[in-house]
């Protein structure tokens, strides 16, 4: 079995080395960009979900407390559905403070991976040759 000889390889070898090569990156960058699209649309999905079943709870909950109220005036009903409100309330803070958070870092790993893939399309690797 003979030694392959690198150095006998021809600069048009070397140029399609390096085109293939930039193309199999460009290639791996565009599939995570296009991940992180469909996890921003998934999570924005999730998040629309979660926050209309926290205000149907605080909603219905609200009326629950209103109707409390006015007809028995009970104070321990009244702080019960009270301490559920803020409890719901408290959730509904959260989950946008995380939902921001979520985006904030996909969108980040996004303007990266945009970043990347302008500098592989300004860049030529026969440059080097």
């Amino acid at each position: 079995m003979d030694y392959f000889d690198y150095l006998n390889r021809t600069t048009d070898d070397i140029e399609t080395l390096l085109e293939r090569s930039q193309e199999r990156e460009e290639q791996r960058i565009e599939n995570e960009l296009e991940r992180v699209n469909k996890e921003l649309k998934s999570r924005e999905q999730i998040h629309e979900e979660i926050i209309e079943d926290l205000e149907s709870k605080i909603d219905w909950y609200v009326e629950r407390l209103g109707l409390i109220y006015k007809r028995t005036r009970n104070p321990s009903q009244v702080e019960k559905l009270k301490k559920s409100l803020r409890k719901f309330y408290q959730e509904l803070r959260e989950e946008r403070r995380e939902n921001w958070r979520d985006r904030e870092n996909l969108e980040e790993s996004r303007r990266e991976l945009l970043s990347e893939l302008d500098e592989l399309e300004d860049g030529d690797l026969t440059d080097f040759l």
